[in-house]
């Protein structure tokens, strides 16, 4: 088997049928075969050192060490910095409701995006 590397899993999360990893410093690995097989999804990502990954509809977020939350609104194909009003930038984790999304920063507090990371 195939498996993610460049050392451990910080997070998992499923949307549809696709499983995300997101690596403490390889980036997002993508399985569509119930983990079978690891492809690294991370273009556009400007740190592949996660935190964090959360699920809200279509839209993946992943949480960095340093450079704030990436979304993928593509299977994380794609990824696009949405970091605006964020003011610390090492993204501990994630929460999900409804619209919201909430996360959770050291020593930053809890942010609130109800506008999928726009601000």
């Amino acid at each position: 088997t195939n498996g993610p590397f460049g050392g451990n899993i910080n997070s998992l999360v499923v949307s549809g049928t696709n499983i995300f990893a997101g690596a403490n410093h390889g980036g997002v690995f993508l399985s569509s075969d119930n983990g079978s097989n690891w492809t690294a999804v991370n273009n556009g990502l400007t740190n592949t050192s996660f935190i964090s990954l959360a699920v809200s509809g279509t839209n993946i977020f992943a949480g960095t060490l340093g450079s704030g939350v990436f979304l993928s609104s593509d299977n994380g194909a794609n990824w696009t910095a949405v970091n605006n009003g964020l003011t610390n930038t090492v993204v501990r984790s994630f929460a999900v409701s409804g619209t919201n999304i909430f996360a959770g920063t050291r020593g930053g507090g809890v942010f609130l995006s109800s506008n999928n990371g726009s601000n």
